[in-house]
């Protein structure tokens, strides 16, 4: 049974490389931009730790600052400690944004976000436990200051 699974994820894996391979000889194949800053230095990987238990109390860290550099780039992310440091998937919501400014040609932008970001990235709006994230991981990007 597991054998079956790997051998078709397998088979997927390599039909998907092989229709990247075929639609770049054929220059079909659509390209895709990002901010250059966040290209060079993106989110962190896992969320910081942003609590620790301390005599076995919970205390809030003040440090919610993450920095990363990358050649003469340094992006630096302070964050309110109650939502934390953007991390992950949460760039998925930075680039969704992007996409939909570009798209409407302006950077006041109007979406009905949560149901078109969870469509777009093939995600069940109606499933609670994905609405909730989108909303925590968009509650982190905006509650983040950017340098």
């Amino acid at each position: 049974m597991k054998d079956e699974k790997r051998l078709e994820k397998t088979e997927k894996l390599i039909d998907q490389a092989i229709k990247i391979q075929t639609d770049r000889q054929l220059q079909t194949q659509e390209l895709g931009w990002l901010f250059r800053p966040l290209a060079l230095c993106p989110f962190p990987a896992k969320p910081l730790k942003t609590r620790a238990v301390v005599n076995g109390k919970e205390v809030i860290l003040n440090d919610a600052r993450w920095e990363r550099k990358a050649g003469k780039l340094t992006i630096a992310i302070t964050a309110d400690p109650a939502f934390g440091v953007p991390y992950g998937q949460d760039i998925l919501i930075v680039l969704y944004l992007a996409i939909e400014a570009r798209r409407q040609g302006t950077r006041k932008i109007v979406v009905n976000f949560y149901r078109d970001f969870m469509h777009l990235f093939e995600m069940n709006p109606d499933d609670g436990r994905k609405y909730k994230l989108v909303q925590q991981s968009m509650a982190r990007i905006r509650n983040a200051l950017y340098k």
